[in-house]
């Protein structure tokens, strides 16, 4: 019965070692994923900056193709103008959601649903983000507006 004592020990400590193996690679996961949803959130605040600067035509330059094949440069910048227009300059903005989708080989997909406040009101803002190591490129763009004490352009 004592053969069988250094085996039962090796077996328990193997599964040890494969448990902390596991931890550590959720948690090296979840820092990644993590990483990401900041620099989507720093995208944010950089498309935030473009709107407040009335540069429509530098966002969707900067965009993914996927969303330039969804939208043409007219119907997106009028877009953008309209929201501007509307609701003002961006202040802050709280994330209310998000979901993150890492792939393999193409970046990481993440999706914020935003509430921001603006100078002439409150808008439900969605990014979805394609994150490459420290760079976030906008996929698509839509604005909710809640609450808006500006022109009803939108």
């Amino acid at each position: 019965m004592s053969a069988c004592r250094p085996c039962a020990e090796s077996a328990m400590n193997m599964t040890a070692r494969v448990a902390l193996v596991m931890i550590c690679c959720v948690v090296l996961a979840s820092c990644g994923l993590r990483r990401s949803q900041i620099t989507a959130e720093q995208g944010v605040k950089e498309f935030h900056a473009l709107l407040d600067k009335g540069q429509y035509d530098a966002i969707y330059d900067g965009s993914d193709d996927s969303l330039r094949r969804t939208w043409g440069r007219a119907d997106f910048v009028k877009y953008l103008s309209d929201v501007h227009s509307r609701l003002g300059k961006a202040g802050k903005a709280t994330t209310r959601g998000f979901q993150v989708n890492a792939t393999t080989g193409q970046g990481t997909e993440v999706a914020l649903a935003m509430e921001t406040e603006f100078q002439h009101g409150l808008a439900e803002e969605r990014f979805v983000w394609r994150v490459t190591g420290d760079h976030a490129v906008l996929l698509d763009y839509r604005a909710d507006i809640r609450r808006s004490s500006g022109p009803t352009t939108v």
